[in-house]
């Protein structure tokens, strides 16, 4: 009941900063995927079976506003730094760089996992851990299958009549 809460808090929360979307960590693999998107599907499979004080859900939450605030910096930052490349000013972009890199490390979603980790009590966390490992195996094998798509399609089309191919050509040896 309690994560049925922290939910429907999140897509307040979330829609409220709609705008700060970035193409960047924390959407995961998929690219239709926003990070809001990510961090919805994340803590609901994460906490899936855990029984959350109130004082947790606040504290994920506030986690979770700090991910979003973190966005909307590295946002701020990406854009600075466009300007600055499009103006020329190579060493205010060189300071910048190196401020969208910290932001961007900031945004690595293992950084959040870890905080709501340690949030957890000891018998809280070994299903969260369980929870984590099972959504890793899922979205490794889906990318795996994804790759595994994509070079079937690309072997295809290296294969269809009309373009040259070295592996189907008539002079191949």
């Amino acid at each position: 009941m309690r994560v049925i809460h922290i939910l429907a808090g999140l897509a307040i929360l979330w829609s409220s900063f709609a705008e700060a979307q970035v193409d960047a960590p924390g959407a995961g693999d998929d690219p239709e995927k926003s990070p809001d998107q990510f961090w919805e599907e994340l803590t609901s499979e994460a906490f899936a079976g855990i029984e959350l004080s109130e004082t947790q859900q606040v504290q994920i939450e506030a986690i979770l506003l700090e991910a979003t605030e973190d966005r909307g910096r590295y946002n701020e930052i990406r854009s600075r730094l466009k300007l600055a490349r499009e103006e020329g000013d190579s060493e205010f972009a060189m300071k910048l760089s190196e401020e969208l890199r910290s932001a961007r490390n900031s945004l690595r979603p293992n950084v959040r996992v870890g905080k709501m980790r340690d949030l957890l009590n000891e018998d809280q966390r070994p299903i969260f851990d369980r929870n984590i490992r099972v959504r890793e195996d899922r979205r490794l094998a889906e990318r795996w299958a994804r790759q595994k798509k994509r070079e079937s399609e690309a072997e295809q089309a290296a294969q269809a009549p009309g373009i040259p191919n070295p592996t189907n050509s008539p002079t191949a040896p």
